[in-house]
Protein backbone atom coordinates (compact mmCIF):
# COMPACT_ATOMS: atom_id res chain seq x y z
CA UNK A 1 0.00 0.00 0.00
CA UNK A 2 1.28 3.10 0.05
CA UNK A 3 1.54 6.13 2.84
CA UNK A 4 -0.10 9.55 1.88
CA UNK A 5 0.20 13.08 3.48
CA UNK A 6 -1.47 16.08 2.33
CA UNK A 7 0.66 18.96 3.43
CA UNK A 8 0.15 22.50 2.63
CA UNK A 9 3.60 24.60 1.76
CA UNK A 10 3.01 27.43 4.22
CA UNK A 11 1.30 28.22 7.24
CA UNK A 12 -1.48 30.30 7.34
CA UNK A 13 -3.25 31.11 10.19
CA UNK A 14 -6.54 30.39 11.38
CA UNK A 15 -9.04 32.86 10.49
CA UNK A 16 -12.53 32.08 10.59
CA UNK A 17 -13.93 35.34 9.01
CA UNK A 18 -11.70 34.87 5.68
CA UNK A 19 -11.95 30.72 5.26
CA UNK A 20 -14.09 31.71 1.87
CA UNK A 21 -11.47 33.91 0.39
CA UNK A 22 -8.40 32.04 1.49
CA UNK A 23 -9.75 28.49 0.58
CA UNK A 24 -8.76 28.92 -3.15
CA UNK A 25 -5.17 29.73 -1.84
CA UNK A 26 -5.18 27.00 0.58
CA UNK A 27 -6.18 24.21 -2.24
CA UNK A 28 -3.19 25.53 -4.83
CA UNK A 29 -0.51 24.97 -1.88
CA UNK A 30 -1.66 21.58 -1.23
CA UNK A 31 0.92 19.12 -1.94
CA UNK A 32 0.32 15.22 -1.70
CA UNK A 33 3.51 13.36 -0.52
CA UNK A 34 3.49 9.41 -1.19
CA UNK A 35 5.79 6.62 1.01
CA UNK A 36 5.03 2.61 -0.19
CA UNK A 37 5.17 0.74 2.85
CA UNK A 38 6.69 -2.61 3.35
CA UNK A 39 2.87 -4.33 4.84
CA UNK A 40 -0.69 -3.65 3.97
CA UNK A 41 -2.81 -1.42 6.61
CA UNK A 42 -4.72 -3.62 9.21
CA UNK A 43 -8.10 -3.34 9.68
CA UNK A 44 -10.27 -4.01 12.85
CA UNK A 45 -11.29 -6.71 13.25
CA UNK A 46 -14.39 -6.26 15.27
CA UNK A 47 -17.49 -5.12 14.46
CA UNK A 48 -17.80 -1.36 13.93
CA UNK A 49 -20.96 0.93 15.32
CA UNK A 50 -19.16 3.64 13.22
CA UNK A 51 -19.85 1.84 9.92
CA UNK A 52 -23.08 0.07 11.10
CA UNK A 53 -25.02 1.91 9.02
CA UNK A 54 -22.92 2.50 6.06
CA UNK A 55 -22.19 -0.76 5.76
CA UNK A 56 -24.79 -2.88 7.65
CA UNK A 57 -22.10 -4.67 9.60
CA UNK A 58 -20.54 -6.37 6.83
CA UNK A 59 -17.26 -4.07 6.68
CA UNK A 60 -14.43 -3.52 9.67
CA UNK A 61 -13.36 0.08 9.43
CA UNK A 62 -9.94 0.63 8.93
CA UNK A 63 -7.40 0.76 11.92
CA UNK A 64 -6.26 4.48 13.09
CA UNK A 65 -3.45 6.45 11.59
CA UNK A 66 -1.93 8.51 14.05
CA UNK A 67 0.46 11.30 12.86
CA UNK A 68 2.69 13.84 14.66
CA UNK A 69 5.87 16.06 14.55
CA UNK A 70 8.60 17.46 16.66
CA UNK A 71 10.30 20.60 16.73
CA UNK A 72 13.14 19.88 14.67
CA UNK A 73 10.99 18.77 11.76
CA UNK A 74 10.94 15.10 11.69
CA UNK A 75 7.07 13.47 11.21
CA UNK A 76 6.05 10.46 12.80
CA UNK A 77 3.60 8.18 11.76
CA UNK A 78 2.41 5.23 13.57
CA UNK A 79 0.23 2.42 12.15
CA UNK A 80 -0.60 -1.33 12.28
CA UNK A 81 0.06 -3.76 9.48
CA UNK A 82 -2.49 -6.45 8.61
CA UNK A 83 0.23 -9.05 10.38
CA UNK A 84 0.30 -7.29 13.85
CA UNK A 85 3.07 -5.11 13.53
CA UNK A 86 3.17 -1.51 14.43
CA UNK A 87 5.05 0.29 12.62
CA UNK A 88 6.37 4.04 12.89
CA UNK A 89 7.34 5.93 9.16
CA UNK A 90 9.26 8.90 10.05
CA UNK A 91 9.72 11.47 7.45
CA UNK A 92 10.47 15.04 7.33
CA UNK A 93 8.35 17.87 6.10
CA UNK A 94 8.88 17.60 2.24
CA UNK A 95 7.63 13.51 2.84
CA UNK A 96 11.24 11.93 2.12
CA UNK A 97 11.68 8.96 4.54
CA UNK A 98 14.50 9.33 7.17
CA UNK A 99 15.25 6.12 8.26
CA UNK A 100 13.92 2.66 8.60
CA UNK A 101 10.63 1.78 9.80
CA UNK A 102 10.43 1.36 13.48
CA UNK A 103 8.82 -1.73 14.23
CA UNK A 104 7.07 -3.38 17.05
CA UNK A 105 6.87 -7.23 16.42
CA UNK A 106 3.75 -8.97 16.96
CA UNK A 107 4.04 -13.06 17.54
CA UNK A 108 1.62 -15.68 18.06
CA UNK A 109 2.42 -15.54 21.53
CA UNK A 110 2.24 -11.97 22.09
CA UNK A 111 -0.23 -10.65 19.36
CA UNK A 112 -0.42 -6.84 18.72
CA UNK A 113 -4.09 -5.88 18.35
CA UNK A 114 -3.15 -2.12 17.36
CA UNK A 115 -1.53 1.08 17.83
CA UNK A 116 -4.01 3.59 19.75
CA UNK A 117 -1.90 6.43 19.84
CA UNK A 118 1.46 8.27 19.19
CA UNK A 119 2.74 11.72 20.60
CA UNK A 120 5.74 13.65 19.54
CA UNK A 121 8.08 15.42 22.50
CA UNK A 122 10.33 18.14 22.44
CA UNK A 123 13.58 16.36 22.76
CA UNK A 124 12.56 14.22 19.60
CA UNK A 125 11.36 11.48 21.08
CA UNK A 126 7.99 9.65 20.67
CA UNK A 127 5.60 7.58 22.52
CA UNK A 128 2.96 5.22 21.34
CA UNK A 129 -0.16 3.38 22.94
CA UNK A 130 -0.24 0.02 22.02
CA UNK A 131 -3.08 -3.00 23.01
CA UNK A 132 -1.09 -5.65 23.31
CA UNK A 133 -1.96 -9.22 25.24
CA UNK A 134 0.83 -11.50 26.41
CA UNK A 135 0.49 -15.01 27.44
CA UNK A 136 0.43 -15.74 30.63
CA UNK A 137 -1.00 -12.43 32.18
CA UNK A 138 -4.28 -12.37 33.68
CA UNK A 139 -7.02 -9.94 31.55
CA UNK A 140 -4.04 -10.05 28.79
CA UNK A 141 -6.80 -9.08 25.86
CA UNK A 142 -7.24 -5.61 26.99
CA UNK A 143 -3.63 -4.99 27.81
CA UNK A 144 -3.00 -1.08 27.09
CA UNK A 145 0.71 -0.32 26.98
CA UNK A 146 2.76 3.07 26.95
CA UNK A 147 5.71 2.69 25.25
CA UNK A 148 8.59 5.41 25.17
CA UNK A 149 11.25 5.98 22.93
CA UNK A 150 14.08 8.41 22.33
CA UNK A 151 15.14 10.92 19.30
CA UNK A 152 16.99 7.91 17.68
CA UNK A 153 13.90 5.46 17.89
CA UNK A 154 15.34 3.04 20.61
CA UNK A 155 12.58 2.11 23.39
CA UNK A 156 13.59 3.39 26.77
CA UNK A 157 10.62 2.89 28.80
CA UNK A 158 7.30 0.31 28.53
CA UNK A 159 4.53 0.72 31.26
CA UNK A 160 1.37 -1.38 31.52
CA UNK A 161 -1.67 1.13 31.93
CA UNK A 162 -4.73 -0.83 32.11
CA UNK A 163 -5.79 -4.41 31.59
CA UNK A 164 -9.43 -2.97 30.50
CA UNK A 165 -8.79 -1.88 26.43
CA UNK A 166 -10.78 -4.36 25.00
CA UNK A 167 -14.06 -4.15 21.83
CA UNK A 168 -12.64 -1.10 19.89
CA UNK A 169 -16.15 -1.39 18.04
CA UNK A 170 -16.97 1.98 20.50
CA UNK A 171 -14.34 4.52 21.40
CA UNK A 172 -11.13 5.62 20.38
CA UNK A 173 -7.59 6.09 21.76
CA UNK A 174 -5.71 9.24 21.85
CA UNK A 175 -2.43 10.50 23.68
CA UNK A 176 -0.93 13.69 23.72
CA UNK A 177 2.37 15.56 25.06
CA UNK A 178 2.70 19.07 26.20
CA UNK A 179 2.77 21.35 29.60
CA UNK A 180 0.28 20.61 32.32
CA UNK A 181 -0.55 21.54 35.59
CA UNK A 182 -0.08 24.61 37.28
CA UNK A 183 4.10 24.60 36.53
CA UNK A 184 3.33 23.81 32.93
CA UNK A 185 5.54 20.45 33.50
CA UNK A 186 5.51 18.48 30.33
CA UNK A 187 3.16 15.29 30.44
CA UNK A 188 1.49 12.94 28.28
CA UNK A 189 -1.83 12.30 28.48
CA UNK A 190 -3.78 9.15 27.29
CA UNK A 191 -7.43 9.11 26.46
CA UNK A 192 -8.85 5.91 25.82
CA UNK A 193 -12.14 3.28 25.40
CA UNK A 194 -12.38 0.79 28.54
CA UNK A 195 -14.39 -2.34 28.98
CA UNK A 196 -15.65 -3.05 33.01
CA UNK A 197 -17.49 -5.89 34.24
CA UNK A 198 -21.09 -4.94 35.25
CA UNK A 199 -23.01 -8.24 36.57
CA UNK A 200 -23.77 -10.56 34.12
CA UNK A 201 -22.84 -7.82 31.28
CA UNK A 202 -19.70 -5.76 29.95
CA UNK A 203 -19.94 -2.44 30.21
CA UNK A 204 -18.07 0.40 28.34
CA UNK A 205 -16.15 3.74 29.20
CA UNK A 206 -12.93 5.27 29.28
CA UNK A 207 -10.31 6.25 31.22
CA UNK A 208 -7.85 9.37 31.55
CA UNK A 209 -4.41 8.89 32.66
CA UNK A 210 -1.31 10.84 33.31
CA UNK A 211 2.34 10.20 32.67
CA UNK A 212 5.44 11.98 33.23
CA UNK A 213 7.92 12.88 30.42
CA UNK A 214 10.35 9.74 31.74
CA UNK A 215 6.95 7.42 31.42
CA UNK A 216 6.03 6.61 34.58
CA UNK A 217 2.09 6.39 35.40
CA UNK A 218 0.84 9.32 37.87
CA UNK A 219 -2.35 8.98 39.93
CA UNK A 220 -5.40 8.88 37.36
CA UNK A 221 -7.34 11.39 36.37
CA UNK A 222 -10.64 9.32 36.37
CA UNK A 223 -11.19 5.38 35.82
CA UNK A 224 -14.31 5.88 34.49
CA UNK A 225 -15.85 8.33 31.90
CA UNK A 226 -17.94 8.66 29.48
CA UNK A 227 -20.52 5.50 29.07
CA UNK A 228 -20.50 4.35 25.56
CA UNK A 229 -18.29 6.44 24.06
CA UNK A 230 -17.86 6.33 20.23
CA UNK A 231 -14.88 8.77 19.80
CA UNK A 232 -12.70 10.44 22.21
CA UNK A 233 -10.01 12.89 21.95
CA UNK A 234 -7.93 15.27 24.64
CA UNK A 235 -5.90 17.96 23.80
CA UNK A 236 -3.08 19.81 26.03
CA UNK A 237 -3.76 23.75 25.95
CA UNK A 238 -0.19 25.58 26.08
CA UNK A 239 -1.23 28.97 26.93
CA UNK A 240 -3.61 28.09 29.94
CA UNK A 241 -1.34 24.39 30.83
CA UNK A 242 -4.77 22.79 31.44
CA UNK A 243 -6.09 19.79 29.30
CA UNK A 244 -9.77 19.29 27.39
CA UNK A 245 -11.00 15.83 27.58
CA UNK A 246 -14.06 15.29 24.99
CA UNK A 247 -15.96 12.47 23.98
CA UNK A 248 -19.31 11.34 22.36
CA UNK A 249 -21.90 9.63 24.82
CA UNK A 250 -25.18 7.99 24.08
CA UNK A 251 -26.05 7.62 27.95
CA UNK A 252 -23.60 8.74 31.24
CA UNK A 253 -23.38 11.77 31.73
CA UNK A 254 -25.69 12.45 29.10
CA UNK A 255 -25.91 12.00 25.51
CA UNK A 256 -24.05 14.11 22.88
CA UNK A 257 -20.38 15.64 22.67
CA UNK A 258 -19.20 15.55 26.45
CA UNK A 259 -16.51 18.02 28.21
CA UNK A 260 -13.96 16.68 31.04
CA UNK A 261 -17.20 14.05 31.59
CA UNK A 262 -19.09 16.60 33.10
CA UNK A 263 -20.25 19.41 31.07
CA UNK A 264 -22.51 18.34 27.67
CA UNK A 265 -20.94 20.95 25.12
CA UNK A 266 -23.96 19.53 22.21
CA UNK A 267 -26.73 17.73 23.63
CA UNK A 268 -27.91 14.91 20.92
CA UNK A 269 -30.19 11.78 20.91
CA UNK A 270 -28.57 8.79 22.07
CA UNK A 271 -30.09 5.19 22.66
CA UNK A 272 -27.83 3.85 25.65
CA UNK A 273 -27.20 1.08 22.82
CA UNK A 274 -23.97 2.38 21.30
CA UNK A 275 -25.25 5.40 18.91
CA UNK A 276 -25.28 8.86 18.89
CA UNK A 277 -26.50 11.67 16.90
CA UNK A 278 -22.94 13.92 16.87
CA UNK A 279 -19.43 13.66 15.39
CA UNK A 280 -16.32 15.45 16.74
CA UNK A 281 -13.89 16.43 14.15
CA UNK A 282 -10.67 18.69 15.30
CA UNK A 283 -9.78 20.25 18.33
CA UNK A 284 -7.52 22.61 19.04
CA UNK A 285 -6.11 25.07 22.23
CA UNK A 286 -6.72 28.75 22.02
CA UNK A 287 -5.35 31.62 24.44
CA UNK A 288 -9.10 30.86 26.51
CA UNK A 289 -9.92 27.71 26.12
CA UNK A 290 -10.31 25.02 22.72
CA UNK A 291 -12.19 25.49 19.44
CA UNK A 292 -14.05 22.56 18.70
CA UNK A 293 -15.47 21.26 15.12
CA UNK A 294 -18.11 19.15 15.32
CA UNK A 295 -21.13 17.79 13.64
CA UNK A 296 -24.84 16.72 14.42
CA UNK A 297 -28.44 17.08 14.25
CA UNK A 298 -29.42 20.98 14.76
CA UNK A 299 -31.91 21.07 17.71
CA UNK A 300 -32.21 17.37 17.54
CA UNK A 301 -33.78 17.45 13.98
CA UNK A 302 -32.44 15.22 11.89
CA UNK A 303 -33.41 17.13 8.53
CA UNK A 304 -30.67 19.54 9.32
CA UNK A 305 -27.18 19.66 10.40
CA UNK A 306 -25.14 21.65 11.97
Amino acid sequence: GKLTMHCFTTVVPLLLLLVTSVQSELGNRLVVYSQTVSEPFARNNEYSFRYEREYSGGVNEPLPIYIDSDPFGVIRIAWTATNGNVHVTSVDSGGSRLTFDIVLTSTPQNPIKSVRGLACTDSGGFALLVVWPHQGEEHKDGMMYFILFNSDGNEVKRTLLDRRALRFELGDGDLKYGPYGPDGTPHFVAYFKVTGKNPGAAHEGDTLLLIDENGVEQDPIWNWGCSHPQMNEVVLNPWTNALGAFCTSDAFPSTGIIFNRATNIFPARGDSSGHVAAGLGDIIPTREGFLVSLAGPRNNDFESGT
